[in-house]
């Protein structure tokens, strides 16, 4: 269901069966996080997609309106900058981050449960997979492309801006690397190529060219 209403982006109907799996003690797996992450990245670059336009057409420099609800639709109403994070965006870094075995980005220091209240509190969290990992490779490589492509970004002013959100993504994709290493998974052919995509967005082609070297090997 989370699925079905995230294809058709409605993160209404995607927060209430979250909501309605947590009242009935059901616990979210591996397939309910990927579900919520493709939901939320939907949603996401329909907001940064906005975002571009309003920025185009009206010369917009700041942000407003932010709402602190994690699947929250209207967050900004598309009228941040190109490159900023969404709300949905900060989300599936929560998300990221508790599956990975990170302390996740909302967190207390002080306090010793580590997820956001909206996720699963009171378990551990599930073992990362190896699909899991290739949708979130795909998803930072496409924040920094869309965030080195957009017009806006040379602008004088907004340099540093995007420097720090495209080292933001950097840094979680090779996270996730790390986690996959750690966990002893086995990439296959779709890893490897997100893999391969992701260092090329970086600018790094023989790294890139390395690793689709290495592809036949996986079968």
């Amino acid at each position: 269901m989370i699925t079905l209403y995230g294809n058709d982006a409605n993160l209404a109907g995607v927060s209430r069966m979250w909501e309605d799996m947590l009242r009935d003690g059901i616990e979210p797996n591996l397939h309910t996080y990927t579900s919520l992450i493709v939901a939320l990245h939907k949603v996401a670059l329909r907001r940064r997609w906005k975002g571009a336009q309003l920025y185009k057409d009206q010369g917009r420099s700041s942000v407003v309106g932010e709402l602190h609800v994690p699947f929250a639709s209207t967050y900004r109403d598309g009228k941040g900058l190109p490159w900023e994070s969404t709300q949905q965006d900060l989300v599936i870094s929560d998300i990221e981050d508790w599956v990975v075995g990170a302390t996740p980005r909302s967190s207390d220091s002080d306090n010793s449960e580590l997820a956001p209240s909206w996720l699963s509190r009171n378990s551990a969290s599930p073992d990362l997979d190896i699909p899991l990992s290739t949708l979130l490779l795909r998803y930072h490589t496409l924040r920094i492309r869309d965030t080195l492509r957009s017009p806006e970004s040379a602008l004088k002013g907004h340099v540093s801006a995007v420097e720090h959100v495209t080292s933001e993504n950097i840094h979680r994709a090779m996270q996730v690397c790390h986690a996959v290493e750690s966990a002893g998974l086995t990439p296959d052919h779709r890893f490897h190529a997100a893999l391969a995509d992701f260092l090329d967005t970086c600018g790094d082609s023989s790294g890139a060219e390395l690793v689709r070297s290495r592809m036949k090997d996986v079968h």
